[in-house]
């Protein structure tokens, strides 16, 4: 992301995905000066605000008027000045991936200029989004943990197992696939 704001002079950059529900999205990571203003709001329904409008819609937004526009919702970024904003869409095999913002204190970022430079950036925006959040189509490791009426220590062994495939295999697309042998607890 770092280097996307950089290539693109932006004074901030944020990566929101659509959450494995469909429903909202979140924000993944922000780079640059005004990180914990952006940070005031991490997740939105579709279709709210820029990072879920422009998500569902899959059609990207910009303003040099970013100050008076309604549809951005978290007014701790206007605080801080932030003038232009382009916000677009990302996907991954025709559907909706989540969105890429951009903001700049300057109000009077060109357009055409902006689209140019994503243009020559644009094959390494996906490398932004870190694998483990793309759709799961094939996996690199898969973990089945059987189960049967342990509904007060299921939830630990999944804490634990993803924690251990986090720390030693953070960049491996994993699935975990609880077998339940009939239980009748709520496991």
């Amino acid at each position: 992301l770092d280097g996307i704001r950089c290539v693109c002079g932006a004074d901030d950059c944020e990566l929101f995905l659509v959450d494995p529900s469909g429903r909202d999205v979140f924000l993944v990571d922000c780079e640059g000066l005004d990180r914990e203003a952006f940070m005031e709001k991490t997740r939105m329904p579709l279709g709210v605000g820029y990072p879920g409008m422009i998500t569902l819609r899959q059609q990207p937004r910009f303003t040099n008027h970013f100050q008076q526009d309604r549809l951005f919702l978290r007014k701790a970024v206007k605080r801080q000045g932030i003038r232009s904003f382009l916000g677009i869409p990302l996907n991954h095999a025709g559907r909706p991936l989540g969105y890429l913002g951009l903001g700049w204190r300057d109000g009077s970022v060109p357009i055409q200029w902006i689209l140019r430079v994503l243009e020559e950036v644009g094959p390494i925006i996906p490398l932004a989004v870190p694998r483990r959040f793309l759709p799961v189509r094939s996996a690199d490791i898969l973990v089945g943990i059987p189960s049967f009426n342990n509904v007060e220590t299921i939830g630990h062994v999944v804490k634990a197992v993803s924690a251990g495939l986090a720390k030693y295999f953070p960049e491996a697309r994993a699935v975990l696939v609880n077998s339940d042998g009939g239980s009748t607890d709520g496991t």
